[in-house]
């Protein structure tokens, strides 16, 4: 409770998912990944930058632009490990020209424009996790206009894909029957389920050569979605199980994949199922078409002669008609329970009330 009168008082708004250091070991030990950034990084950075690590977790990219004698680095990140970020740029002796902002950037202001630009706010397949649109905020906040970015382009690729085992574990076990009990109702929503293989799903299970399904200029893109419509041209006979996809990034003209094909990154693919598969042949042509809006769910539709199937996260979740109608404009939600008490909580704060004056007039007797 303590906890969270101090974030409600004066505290930011951690991103849960990145608040432990567990979350951030597979990102400060990516080789691959890191060694392309700082490559990147040592191309562009000179003694007089201006450097903005956005998202910046433990400092990797950051303190490395330092290392480099950048006049300053500002570190911005709204997950408390910001604080252990500090501590490793102090053991390094990285003390100075260093600005440690632990905040999301849509609350951050700067007192100067910046020359560079480093993130790696690219969910799995781009879109993931809605990362991008606070990309594109702070470009157009904080770079000058002769700033750099790094990445500055992205594409996302797909490919029909063969994959019985993965498809057995994640939607075709949903229709046996563990002790007697039927659960193939549940799946309907394994199959409008996405799917995040780590390299489970080979370039050898690939149906066709991978396609661009869209493309992004992070220096000029005015939003973060997909609306796609791409041709797959069959090249082997085989059983269709759904599409995969990822991103290939660009770093100051170098490329980084996170395709199966190219050395493992912490990304994972993107899986989306088809159920049920289908059976292809050389010669044949999938049509897909996938459709992403902004903090949005994904729909994928696919033809392939005169059979269609559409999949869609929306379905993946049981939604009740209450909760739909909730979502509609002209609705008027009032406070619940947790509003009135937050609202009773921020009126005290604002009058100064100590924690344990707080706690005091809010607990249930």
């Amino acid at each position: 409770m303590l906890r969270w009168l101090a974030l409600l008082s004066n505290g930011p708004i951690p991103m849960s998912e990145y608040s432990g250091i567990g979350s951030h070991r597979g990102m400060v030990f990516d080789t691959h990944r890191n060694n392309m950034y700082c490559a990147a990084i040592r191309r562009v950075v000179t003694p007089g930058s201006v450097v903005l690590d956005l998202g910046s977790g433990l400092g990797l990219h950051g303190l490395f632009a330092a290392s480099l004698g950048a006049r300053h680095v500002y570190l911005v990140d709204p997950s408390p490990v910001m604080a252990v970020a500090r501590e490793v740029a102090r053991s390094n002796g990285l003390n100075e020209n260093l600005s440690f902002i632990q905040e999301r950037i849509e609350r951050v202001q700067l007192p100067e424009k910046v020359d560079v630009i480093i993130s790696v706010l690219t969910g799995n397949f781009l879109l993931h996790e809605d990362l991008l649109p606070s990309l594109l905020h702070c470009r157009d906040r904080h770079l000058k206009a002769s700033g750099v970015m790094i990445p500055d382009q992205a594409s996302m690729l797909a490919v029909p894909v063969t994959a019985g085992g993965f498809f057995k574990e994640n939607v075709d076990i949903w229709s046996q029957s563990p002790h007697g009990i039927d659960y193939h109702c549940v799946r309907q929503i394994a199959a409008n389920s996405v799917y995040f293989p780590h390299n489970e799903i080979g370039a050898e299970c690939f149906l066709s050569e991978p396609v661009a399904a869209a493309h992004m200029d992070f220096t000029s893109a005015t939003g973060a979605s997909c609306a796609s419509q791409v041709r797959f041209d069959i090249t082997r006979a085989d059983t269709c199980h759904g599409i995969l996809g990822w991103f290939d990034m660009r770093l100051d003209g170098e490329c980084l994949s996170t395709s199966p094909a190219a050395p493992p990154t912490h990304w994972s693919q993107m899986f989306f199922p088809l159920d049920p598969a289908i059976s292809v042949h050389p010669g044949d042509s999938l049509e897909l078409r996938l459709d992403r809006p902004a903090f949005g769910d994904w729909s994928w539709l696919l033809n392939h002669g005169k059979q269609s199937q559409k999949h869609s996260t929306f379905l993946a979740r049981k939604i009740s008609p209450q909760a739909l109608r909730s979502q509609l404009p002209d609705h008027k939600p009032g406070l619940g329970i947790a509003g009135r008490l937050q609202r009773d909580v921020l009126t005290l704060l604002a009058r100064g009330y100590s924690n344990a004056e707080v706690l005091r007039s809010v607990e249930p007797e």
